[in-house]
């Protein structure tokens, strides 16, 4: 997932910060150090999901990023 997400902000660099902020606003301050330590949850990751814009992750699925 950390690949897709990296990938995802390479290729829309002008959404990267609305992307943290979204985050951000969804999860607690130990979930959120969680999450960038990789040590979230599903809980977390299910939180981030919803947060995100669904269409830039499944076009890089898709484009196989």
């Amino acid at each position: 997932m950390d690949h897709l997400f990296l990938n995802v902000i390479k290729h829309n660099p002008v959404d990267g910060p609305d992307y943290f902020i979204r985050m951000a606003s969804q999860l607690n301050g130990d979930q959120f150090s969680a999450f960038m330590s990789d040590e979230a949850g599903m809980k977390e990751w299910m939180q981030v999901i919803s947060a995100l814009p669904k269409w830039p992750f499944i076009k890089e699925v898709m484009a196989g990023g």
